[in-house]
């Protein structure tokens, strides 16, 4: 018999993809909507993704880092579109300065939009958390959340 070396087996690569992530964070962001933050599990958001914990591990190193980047994710959309609407005011201004309830309103808006949509308020309310995390006011911050 020949001891011949075999070759070893390639590592897969499937569910390394950018879609793999993708599906990874949009699995956790559905699961944190149906069950809040405490509900996160990665052996949940692994099932949902039709993926593997050890995924979630590579991706994001665990199951915060999952949170972190859901959280992320909202955050930039949410910036996308203050800055969509911002620079539709300042076209629509033309030489005269828009009012600052105007620019506010384009900064606030799309926090308020996503707090009112029933599919992210509990992203919004970690979101809400790290936009007052500076807040040295304990009882002002509870309040405000």
């Amino acid at each position: 018999m020949s001891t011949a070396a075999r070759a070893p087996a390639k590592q897969s690569t499937e569910g390394t993809s950018p879609d793999s992530r993708d599906g990874l964070v949009q699995a956790a962001h559905e699961l944190v909507v149906e069950r809040g933050l405490v509900g996160l599990r990665v052996l949940d958001v692994a099932a949902r993704a039709n993926a593997n914990v050890a995924l979630i591990n590579y991706h994001f190193g665990n199951r915060d880092g999952l949170l972190d980047e859901v959280v992320r994710r909202t955050a930039v959309q949410i910036a996308r579109t203050r800055s969509e609407r911002l620079a539709i005011l300042l076209e629509a201004a033309g030489p005269a300065a828009p009012s600052p309830r105007d620019v506010l309103r384009c900064w606030i808006d799309p926090w308020i939009e996503n707090v009112e949509h029933e599919h992210s308020r509990e992203i919004m309310q970690v979101l809400l958390h790290v936009m007052f995390a500076a807040d040295v006011a304990r009882e002002r911050k509870e309040h405000l959340l």
